[in-house]
């Protein structure tokens, strides 16, 4: 008697813990699929962040975020060029003087000189900006001009025949005219003129630049470019450009 009572009372504690146990298990695994079902719908959903995208620079590569529409966006025709990275191509001036030569087309080969506006002026075309382009760009950019609305698939030749100058003059070891090639500063210059002498007055340089028949002098401290690395006053030149370097009275 006593041993069954004891399973008789046993039975419904078992089957109590028994139930409990089940209704656990079942809650804990409906929380789970919740869960995930919330972690999935919200990774399908949600609207993701601009990724980053990067460029290469002449000084590495810079990282940066833009919108999605932004991207693939190209120029128009008739855009400024991209610039060229430094020593890779010479960039074209004002007062340049260009053979060009389109591939079987002879009355649109001709050789024409860059304007102080740095314009070229071209058969059908009319006036297109050509300084600051390298000599590739420049034919890409007449033959897309041309493939538009003249040629087919036209293939364009540019060639500088001439480039522009500037001169050196005052105390410098070798004064004279240097043509330009590529970017060319107040400093680059007077180093391809020998760099200064000794009884040069490096803060008293100027720079004469005629522009649209002006004259303008602009006063270049050489000690604070060479000295204290003040880029900003070195500046690039154009053709027709003079620098004078002073001799040093003290």
């Amino acid at each position: 008697m006593f041993l069954k009572t004891k399973l008789i009372d046993a039975g419904p504690r078992i089957r109590h813990g028994t139930i409990l146990n089940l209704t656990s298990f079942v809650f804990t695994a409906l929380l789970i699929a919740l869960s995930g079902a919330a972690f999935f719908l919200g990774g399908c959903g949600g609207t993701p962040e601009p990724q980053p995208v990067f460029e290469t620079i002449d000084d590495g590569t810079l990282f940066y975020s833009r919108p999605d529409e932004a991207a693939g966006v190209e120029p128009e025709a008739g855009e400024t060029a991209e610039p060229v990275p430094e020593g890779e191509s010479y960039l074209i001036n004002p007062h340049d003087l260009l053979d060009i030569s389109v591939l079987g087309e002879s009355d649109l080969s001709l050789t024409v000189r860059v304007s102080e506006r740095g314009l070229i002026s071209f058969p059908l075309l009319g006036e297109v900006r050509a300084a600051g382009y390298s000599p590739l760009q420049l034919e890409r950019q007449l033959e897309e001009l041309l493939g538009a609305d003249f040629l087919v698939s036209p293939s364009v030749n540019v060639t500088v025949k001439e480039s522009g100058t500037i001169s050196v003059l005052g105390q410098v070891n070798k004064p004279g005219a240097f043509e330009i090639k590529g970017r060319l500063t107040v400093t680059r210059a007077i180093a391809q003129a020998g760099g200064l002498t000794s009884t040069a007055n490096p803060n008293g340089t100027r720079l004469i630049r005629r522009y649209n028949g002006r004259e303008e002098t602009i006063p270049i401290r050489l000690n604070d470019i060479l000295k204290d690395g003040d880029l900003a006053h070195d500046l690039p030149l154009r053709p027709g450009d003079l620098i004078v370097v002073p001799e040093s009275f003290f």
